[in-house]
């Protein structure tokens, strides 16, 4: 993640090592539909992520998955790959608003 952002990172599964968490980010670099269509398919492509979710009209994007499996960098690395940068969404309460 950037340097002192943190995502808006929440559980969405409780209970046992299976735990699904849900990170939220902002898409930089969509320009048209197509483009999130590439981000979504390159971060369901990663292993450990359960879902990817990008929604172009809010440029924002939530990716489910299994900590335990993959880091939540993962998920930027791959949609850096694809040419697009994902910004963490910090919850207004983390950011002391």
């Amino acid at each position: 993640m950037a340097r002192g952002a943190t995502a808006a990172v929440r559980s969405t599964e409780t209970g046992g090592p299976g735990q699904v968490q849900r990170v939220d980010f902002t898409v930089e670099g969509m320009m048209c539909a197509s483009c999130a269509m590439r981000v979504q398919k390159a971060l369901n492509k990663q292993a450990g992520v359960t879902a990817a979710e990008v929604n172009f009209g809010t440029a924002g994007v939530h990716v489910d998955y299994r900590p335990g499996e993959v880091d939540v960098d993962v998920p930027r690395a791959a949609a850096d790959r694809a040419g697009y940068h994902l910004e963490p969404i910090t919850p207004a309460r983390d950011r002391g608003d």
